[in-house]
C-alpha cells in the first residue's frame, strides 16, 4: 500500500487486518483497513502485508518427427501455454488515494497456441 508518485514510497496507515475471507477482483481486500497518513508522515502499513491472487500454469508440448529420407526430418510441434485457460489476476490496485483501489483491473494472458515446422537435415 504505497504511493509511487514520490521518490521514497509513501506508506498508508493500517487500522485493520485488511484480509476479506472471499475476496473477488472487485474488492480483493479491505480498503477500510487503511487510511490516508497525514501530510508529510510516513503511515505504520509495511510492504507486502496483504497476499495477492495465486498464479497457476500448466503448458503442454506434443512433437512428433517424421523421417523423410535417411538424414532429412520433419519435426512438427505443437506447444501450450496455460492449456487450462485459467485466469492469473494481476495484483490489485494498491495505492490508497486511488478510487480503484482494492481492485483488480487486470489479467495475464489466457491460453496460447503455438504450431511450427522444422526441417532437419
Amino acid at each position: 500500500m504505497h504511493n509511487t508518485g514520490s521518490f521514497i514510497p509513501q506508506y498508508a496507515n493500517r487500522v485493520g487486518d485488511g484480509k476479506l475471507e472471499n475476496p473477488t477482483p472487485n474488492q480483493w481486500f479491505d480498503v477500510s483497513a487503511f487510511t490516508q497518513p497525514a501530510v508529510g508522515t510516513q503511515g505504520n502499513a509495511s510492504r507486502n502485508v496483504l497476499d495477492g491472487p495465486g498464479y497457476k500454469n500448466f503448458d503442454f508440448s506434443l512433437t512428433k518427427n517424421n523421417r523423410l529420407t535417411e538424414r532429412v526430418n520433419l519435426q512438427f510441434r505443437a506447444e501450450f501455454f496455460n492449456i487450462a485457460n485459467h485466469p492469473n489476476f494481476d495484483l490489485p490496485n494498491g495505492n490508497i488515494s486511488s478510487p480503484a483501489r482494492g481492485t483488480i483491473t487486470s489479467v495475464a494472458d489466457g491460453r496460447d497456441i503455438q504450431l511450427g515446422l522444422k526441417l532437419i537435415w
